[in-house]
């Protein structure tokens, strides 16, 4: 899991920023609240799924009354359909390749396990990301005249002075200065480890906790490494599934590909056994040719 804070940095921060320049845009472009009024009524059309993956929508998403980070993040998830159309071309294609880019960055980041192609693919991804929002910029936001909207603006003003609607461009500086140019920077415990010391508190009495729960995680670590000790494979390996299930069975194909055999390990453990005689160079010598029929 990564270190970024994302429902600070980005649901709450890039994204929410995001979602309320489209909303200026779309006052922009189209004279009173008829574009801002299909954004919500598309909203509302939007069924749930599952038991929190997509909540119900507010009748007026727009306004953002009372919204959480779950809020926008469900915003987000649905915003290609809700945004297509909305604005002429080619503006309609640059917004619909940057909701696209966005939910496709958030949902990579928020992988609770990564591996090398993951972490590369999320790198390209990050540079895309603030190629779309460059793009963004310079080709959909100079085009319009945006405003700072309504409940902002009036939050703003005076009593006795009359209320003049403010301009409001697009801060792509702030955007870019942001944890996605430097997310794969970090190796520090995630924004969800503390969960993880929560439960080890509750094991302690309260008093002198901090060298209960050190002791706890001390003890831990050591459990942990006896146990990979004594187990060397995964946990939970079925025995079924790595030994043959008779003895007149020349070999044994498990049905699983959870449980693999280190194959210098297999020959050192077995080193005394004349089956296994030169089996790495002939079993090389097997799956060349299976190999290259699979690739040519």
């Amino acid at each position: 899991m990564l270190v970024v804070d994302l429902m600070h940095e980005f649901e709450l921060g890039i994204w929410k920023a995001l979602f309320i320049h489209l909303i200026h845009i779309l006052n922009a472009a189209e004279v009173g609240d008829v574009l801002v009024n299909e954004l919500d009524r598309r909203y509302r059309m939007v069924p749930t799924f599952g038991s929190d993956t997509i909540r119900k929508f507010a009748s007026n998403t727009s306004e953002m009354k009372r919204m959480a980070a779950h809020d926008f993040e469900d915003v987000l998830q649905c915003a290609i359909l809700v945004f297509d159309g909305l604005l002429p071309e080619p503006h309609n294609k640059n917004v619909m390749a940057l909701l696209f880019t966005c939910a496709y960055w958030h949902g990579l980041v928020k992988l609770h396990m990564h591996t090398d192609e993951t972490l590369t693919l999320l790198d390209t991804v990050t540079e895309c990301l603030g190629q779309r929002l460059r793009r963004f910029q310079l080709k959909t936001c100079a085009v319009f005249n945006t405003q700072e909207l309504k409940k902002f603006d009036s939050d703003s003003c005076c009593f006795n002075t009359p209320c003049v609607m403010k301009t409001k461009d697009f801060q792509f500086a702030d955007i870019q200065a942001s944890c996605t140019q430097r997310l794969l920077e970090f190796n520090m415990q995630g924004e969800l480890e503390h969960c993880t010391s929560k439960a080890r508190f509750c094991r302690t009495d309260g008093k002198q906790f901090v060298k209960q729960m050190a002791g706890i995680e001390h003890c831990e670590a050591w459990i942990w490494h006896i146990r990979n000790l004594n187990n060397p494979s995964p946990l939970g390996t079925n025995i079924e599934e790595v030994v043959a299930t008779t003895s007149d069975a020349h070999f044994h194909i498990s049905k699983s590909q959870n449980f693999p055999e280190n194959i210098m390990m297999f020959l050192s453990k077995h080193s005394e056994d004349p089956a296994v005689k030169d089996f790495l160079p002939k079993l090389k010598h097997f799956l060349l040719p299976k190999v290259k029929e699979i690739l040519l």
